[in-house]
């Protein structure tokens, strides 16, 4: 069947750059899909670009760069638009805050050339979008954009301090390369500060480290010597209890030093 006539009747009308979107999305595929599809696609922040991996969490104030990272499964994207909120009473942008200069591999177009708003005062980042009218990519993951920020405050609230999500309705949405809607999975960033350990022995002869809870992004490490770079990770149960997280160890043979870690 020809796709000729209905792509000229489309044309023909007022066309909303929402519905641009789904006329790429869908033009070699589906035109009847409308329930939104549990594709593998994960949308994360990275708040720690110099360092490999995802880091959802930072604890030190001052300038950064938060990354937006988009992990894809086998079916595809074919075309994204997504927007960041802030908290902007712990965040600042910084000058030119936000970059979709570079298209990802596999996306021919943006349909704003860029970030469309950048407020300050709303706290928040529209519009981060790209499409093709082939199929997108699959199986791999890409930055799709940045932010810069400073962080101004570091208050345990529990509370993201970047949420990604569809919030400018004019342009965002998520299709795979069937043409359907995609509603992705958000791994989004905190500013927390670093928390405090709490280390005592037991009536059990085993020794109890705690730290506050909630917290995210933490892991429990530790070396025979502090002098050493030998950190390793603690694999014992973490159990919350209460307002903390412990963890019970069996009694060393010799000293041991404990950490948490931001990776």
């Amino acid at each position: 069947m020809s796709l000729e006539p209905r792509h000229k009747k489309r044309h023909k009308r007022s066309m909303s750059p929402k519905m641009l979107f789904k006329h790429a999305a869908r033009l070699l595929a589906c035109f009847g899909c409308a329930a939104p599809a549990f594709a593998q696609v994960t949308i994360s922040v990275d708040m720690d670009t110099t360092t490999p991996g995802i880091q959802s969490t930072r604890s030190a104030l001052g300038p950064f760069t938060a990354g937006l990272v988009m992990t894809v499964g086998p079916a595809g994207v074919s075309s994204y638009g997504i927007s960041a909120q802030f908290d902007n009473t712990e965040l600042s942008l910084v000058g030119a805050p936000a970059s979709t200069e570079l298209l990802p591999a596999g996306f021919t177009f943006h349909f704003t050339a860029g970030v469309a708003e950048e407020p300050q005062a709303q706290g928040h980042v529209y519009s981060f979008e790209a499409a093709t009218f082939g199929l997108g990519p699959a199986n791999t993951n890409f930055t799709i954009g940045t932010i810069n920020f400073t962080v101004t405050a570091l208050v345990s609230d529990a509370s993201a301090d970047i949420t990604l999500g569809f919030y400018n309705s004019s342009i965002d949405g998520l299709f795979d390369n069937a043409g359907n809607p995609v509603v992705p999975v958000s791994v989004n960033g905190f500013v927390t500060p670093r928390p405090t350990l709490r280390i005592a022995l037991t009536g059990t002869n085993t020794v109890l480290v705690a730290w506050p809870a909630p917290s995210t992004g933490f892991n429990l490490q530790q070396n025979a010597g502090i002098e050493t770079m030998n950190w390793t990770s603690v694999t014992n149960t973490v159990n919350v209890v209460g307002s903390e997280k412990q963890v019970i160890i069996a009694p060393p043979v010799g000293q041991k030093f404990y950490r948490l870690s931001n990776p």
